[in-house]
């Protein structure tokens, strides 16, 4: 009887095969970035492309991780897989984590700079990414289908590029958002959506000489026929009221974009017949022609010279692949002829299907050192100034913005603008040199050559009868080029950089690992999936607050350009939008702070008593009430965007940028309350914002300019004590920033006001010796200030937002 007991025990404990379907969900999400990450924006965001994906990125993470915690938790035994590239990450993600707590701003080096947001968190979700596909992928098979998933996102993004250049954006986006003849789609810039493109066309390499299956050809049948249709819909439906007028699309598309598309139709129907005829592999390779066709006419439209670069480089790599194998063979010649002209044809094309392509590269090949002295010159320069400062740690992780203004002079702000900075150096090797020193450099060399010593190693013993093994191996080594090169002129952001470590790992996905078995915890199922349900849900709800709070961040912004339009506003839209703020405000009263409650009850009772006057005769025509409800409206609706941006702030304590806007928000109050008392806790409030900015960025200039500005408008309204505290700041500014006009332009009213042009006209002589026209520049305004018929008001005091 206890044999027989034995016998029917189940083969399989029942936790294990749940821990399988853990790891299959596991491996479903990490598709799921594949496919979504670069697809993903919104709209309603204050950052509409990098935030959401960089949020997106952090949930499906966690989703990862906690179906990775609760399988290993249920298993009685598990298999931890290694591969010569852990130690590599494994220190390059130590060396983030020290560098985050040396840097110049560890606040800022963690979360990383805004729009960027490739600080520790986000580089340390790569690596995480890197273990999860490691671990998890194990088959050449289960690589194909990451790669397919990453293949047909980017084809997604790519039809959405060709939408836009047919006029068929269901976004009605800023003029100031897109240069006429360059487009980004769901990247939101055209040099990140070229690298996307570039990667894809190497993964879709990888399927050149797939065998193909009737499975296979449903799935890119399905995906090459409902993209565009997809697309479609959108423009027709969200939001509804677009039609679809082929006279006015034929009138306003790219012609390019119509030849596309047009080319594309005629190719899917003759696959669709191919397939039909039980052409299968015929039928498939016409599939990717389109596809090819898709992602090439999307890369073109960028315009980008550095992802045109990675592309030559990519199809270069496959072509050297060509070439070897046709080294012994009396067709090598022939074979490099072909490749050639190929090579050729297929950057002729690109060029042809772009016009911007074409004039930029035209320009780059007739004046190169004018285009890079206009491009990448004025950022590189700067760059290796802060590397001699800080030459074996670097500034810290993701703070080239802020430390950048200090080594950068007058001739970036001629190409790029006045009174900004650049986000990062436009070359991965300098950005990293920069911010993680040489021992960062040395540290992320020494991953990419234990990777290109790695897949030499697999490539020169894979069995070469196994051509998916070899396709796979020889997309991902092409996919690596194309990012490492259009990054030296570029950066990386999470759309492109997660696919990227995400693919190192898919290297060792047909055999090399290293497997090593250990004892398991065993847990019961019911507490093992508790906890991980339990992690994965906060760290959800913290990547979901990063979330909710730029939407309040985003109100704000939205309200300074309605406050922009009240100065001629009429009286009954400005009723209006006084009337909404004040709903608004009413809606949770427990929320406001007792000053909150009191301004707005302020403004409250001038509305009420405005009302009767309003309704007597010719009371729409005053121009008292005129001013009235429209100075009500501007400061209830910023009163309310004080609130919003407060509980940004709550939500995300260190995201400085927020607490900037949060004390513009403040300041802007402090002008416009009636109520002496009121004034000065607003103003209490901007400083305390301002000095919190400069604490969690201590490097940023602009944030000491916003407290010099705020300063100086105290000191003009008659408290002349502040006027010591405005210089004091500006000085600062200019000390972090020495070539920003800007400083200067509001520190000279404050010396003359205060009958210290002596100090203005030092301040001066030093700027020439390294600015000498702005100099001159100011110093003649500084002549002008000091003009005994001219006195600096009030206004000259402050500078603008």
């Amino acid at each position: 009887m206890q044999a027989m007991a034995q016998t029917s025990a189940p083969l399989v404990d029942p936790a294990s095969l749940f821990a399988r379907k853990l790891e299959r969900a596991g491996v479903f999400t990490l598709g799921l970035i594949l496919i979504l990450l670069p697809l993903f924006f919104w709209l309603d965001t204050r950052d509409q492309f990098e935030l959401p994906k960089v949020v997106l990125l952090r949930i499906l993470s966690v989703v990862a991780l906690g179906c990775y915690s609760a399988q290993l938790a249920l298993s009685r035994r598990f298999t931890l897989r290694r591969t010569p590239l852990d130690l590599p990450i494994l220190a390059w993600s130590l060396w983030l984590v020290v560098q985050t707590l040396h840097s110049v701003s560890p606040a800022l080096s963690w979360r990383g700079e805004y729009e960027n947001f490739a600080g520790s968190l986000t580089q340390l979700d790569y690596s995480l990414l890197f273990f999860a596909v490691t671990q998890w992928v194990r088959s050449t098979r289960r690589a194909r289908v990451l790669l397919l998933a990453f293949e047909l996102g980017a084809l997604a993004v790519g039809t959405y590029a060709v939408f836009q250049a047919l006029g068929l954006d269901f976004v009605a986006w800023s003029e100031s958002s897109i240069a006429p003849g360059r487009y980004f789609s769901t990247m939101g810039n055209p040099n990140f959506l070229g690298a996307l493109m570039v990667m894809a066309l190497a993964a879709m390499g990888a399927r050149i000489q797939a065998n193909w299956t009737v499975k296979d050809l449903r799935i890119q049948g399905w995906a090459l026929g409902s993209i565009p249709l997809a697309w479609l819909g959108f423009y027709l439906f969200f939001p509804p009221g677009h039609r679809l007028d082929l006279d006015a699309l034929m009138a306003k598309a790219q012609t390019g974009a119509l030849l596309t598309m047009a080319g594309y139709g005629v190719g899917f129907a003759l696959a669709l017949w191919l397939a039909l005829r039980g052409k299968t592999v015929m039928a498939g390779r016409f599939m990717l022609g389109m596809e090819g066709l898709i992602l090439f006419k999307a890369l073109s439209d960028t315009a980008t010279r550095g992802a045109f670069a990675g592309g030559l480089a990519m199809l270069g790599f496959f072509a050297a692949l060509v070439l070897g194998a046709a080294w012994a063979t009396h067709r090598f010649y022939k074979v490099l002829a072909v490749l050639a002209g190929l090579l050729a044809v297929l950057a002729a094309s690109t060029l042809a299907l772009g016009p911007q392509m074409r004039s930029r590269m035209a320009y780059t090949v007739l004046h190169p050192a004018k285009a890079f002295t206009e491009s990448r010159m004025q950022i590189w320069g700067p760059a290796l100034g802060m590397v001699k400062d800080y030459p074996l740690t670097g500034t810290g992780v993701d703070t080239f913005k802020s430390v950048f203004p200090q080594y950068s002079d007058s001739r970036f702000a001629h190409y790029d603008g006045a009174n900004i900075s650049s986000r990062t150096a436009h070359c991965e090797p300098l950005q990293i040199l920069a911010t993680l020193g040489l021992i960062g450099l040395a540290l992320w060399l020494w991953l990419l050559l234990t990777l290109g010593r790695s897949w030499w190693t697999l490539w020169r013993g894979r069995n070469k009868s196994d051509l998916e093994r070899a396709g796979v191996l020889a997309g991902l080594a092409a996919l690596w080029i194309g990012y490492l090169v259009q990054n030296l002129v570029s950066f990386g952001v999470s759309g492109i950089t997660a696919p990227f470590f995400m693919s190192m790992a898919l290297l060792w996905s047909g055999g090399g690992a290293v497997e090593k078995e250990f004892s398991g915890l065993g847990w019961p199922k019911a507490l093992a999936l508790t906890l991980a349900g339990l992690a994965v849900a906060a760290g959800i709800w913290l990547a979901a607050s990063t979330f909710r709070a730029d939407r309040l961040y985003n109100f704000g912004h939205r309200v300074d350009s309605q406050l922009a339009a009240l100065e001629n506003m009429t009286l009954e839209d400005a009723r209006g939008t006084a009337g909404y703020a004040l709903s608004e405000l009413q809606k949770d009263p427990k929320k406001l702070s007792k000053e909150e409650y009191e301004e707005g009850g302020l403004w409250f009772g001038r509305l009420q008593g405005a009302e009767p006057l309003l309704a007597a005769p010719g009371g729409s025509k005053d121009p008292n009430l005129v001013s009235l409800y429209r100075g009500s409206a501007d400061s209830l609706l910023l009163l309310l965007s004080s609130i919003r941006q407060r509980e940004a702030v709550e939500l995300c304590p260190g995201e400085v940028k927020y607490r900037v806007y949060l004390g513009l928000a403040y300041e802007e109050l402090a002008r416009r309350s009636p109520k002496p008392e009121l004034k000065i806790h607003w103003f209490q409030k901007a400083e305390g914002s301002y000095l919190e900015s400069c604490r969690l960025n201590p490097r940023n200039a602009y944030y000491r300019g916003n407290l010099g500005r705020l300063y100086a408008s105290r000191a003009a309204s008659g408290d002349e004590a502040y006027a010591a505290k405005a210089i004091e700041q500006y000085l600062a500014a200019v000390h972090l920033a020495p070539s920003t006009p800007l400083f200067y332009e509001n520190l000279l009213p404050i010396y003359v006001a205060t009958h210290r042009t002596d100090e203005a006209s030092a301040l001066l002589t030093n700027l020439a010796l390294r600015e000498p026209a702005m100099a001159q520049q100011l110093t003649e305004a500084l002549a002008r200030l000091s003009s005994p018929t001219r006195s600096p008001s009030s206004r000259e005091l402050r500078a603008p937002r």
